[in-house]
């Protein structure tokens, strides 16, 4: 850039801390643009710095593109989770137990359980809190209050269990096409990890 242009004011900085994406304002000949660049390390200054290629956004280009993203959020969120293959799962469910793991090692409030009663045939369902979850297991179901009398303690285990199936059925979506039994497959494969991850 020439003299013209003035320093960018980081907006936002995420991803890798290495290899940030950053996104800044940016200045240059009295226009302003939204700049979206990927950084690297520089080894020599023990810094970051902006790579040669980047998207700076005109005020109207990023109008457009913040109308499509708000009027599309969860179509386009459904793509990085819609129809997954074997390798694509893969690879995501490794990406998310990292995550994972980093969460529940920062993460002062476990999930807990509740014995309660209701009507209903499912032996369980979840309370989702901002601090944390709860297992409501249901009375009414023999065997749930046959652990309340004999091991109290499994139920704890049992809890674990129930939260990571929990977790893999809503971390993925599914399309009419696919067949019960392969949606069936990729839940228990995440719900098998989900489980890794709590050990």
């Amino acid at each position: 850039m020439t003299s013209d242009a003035e320093d960018p004011i980081e907006l936002l900085r995420l991803g890798d801390e290495k290899a940030p994406i950053v996104i800044s304002l940016s200045k240059f000949k009295g226009m302003r643009f939204i700049d979206i660049r990927r950084y690297y390390f520089d080894k020599t200054s023990k810094t970051t710095k902006p790579t040669p290629k980047g998207i700076a956004l005109k005020e109207d280009e990023f109008e457009l593109i913040t109308q499509f993203l708000t009027g599309n959020t969860e179509s386009l969120r459904k793509l990085f989770t819609s129809n997954l293959n074997t390798n694509e799962l893969t690879f995501r469910g490794t990406t998310l137990e990292k995550k994972a793991r980093k969460k529940a090692a920062s993460s002062a409030a476990p999930a807990s359980y509740a014995l309660k009663n209701w009507p209903a045939l499912e032996f369980f369902n979840v309370d989702d809190f901002t601090t944390s979850s709860v297992v409501n297991f249901n009375k009414k179901i023999k065997v749930i209050a046959k652990l309340e009398q004999s091991n109290p303690d499994f139920l704890n285990h049992l809890k674990d269990i129930v939260i990571a199936y929990h977790t893999a059925k809503n971390s993925l979506h599914f399309s009419s096409k696919q067949k019960p039994a392969d949606i069936l497959e990729l839940i228990e494969i995440e719900w098998a990890r989900n489980l890794n991850v709590q050990q």
